[in-house]
């Protein structure tokens, strides 16, 4: 037989379990907030990945963050490319 003791204390963890499945939702739907223009600058760089050779074009870099991407969980490598040749 169920107690009213068991009874109140299995809503109070459905009731703490639907706030915080609610919680995270909420804050899964904020979009990210839009960069300041001010903080972006063009700049077009291209970096490769020395695991597994990935590379990856940069065209927009922020003003604030100067540190090269990762991938593979490793800094990626500045490749330097001749103008016009890409």
């Amino acid at each position: 037989m169920i107690s009213v003791l068991n009874l109140v204390i299995a809503l109070l963890i459905g009731v703490v379990v639907w706030r915080l499945c609610l919680w995270f939702l909420r804050a899964l739907a904020v979009p990210p907030h839009k960069p300041d223009p001010d903080m972006v600058v063009e700049a077009v760089q291209d970096y490769r990945c020395t695991l597994c050779g990935t590379e990856l074009t940069v065209r927009v870099a922020s003003v604030s963050k100067t540190a090269a991407p990762r991938h593979c969980r490793e800094d990626m490598v500045a490749v330097w490319r001749p103008e016009g040749s890409g």
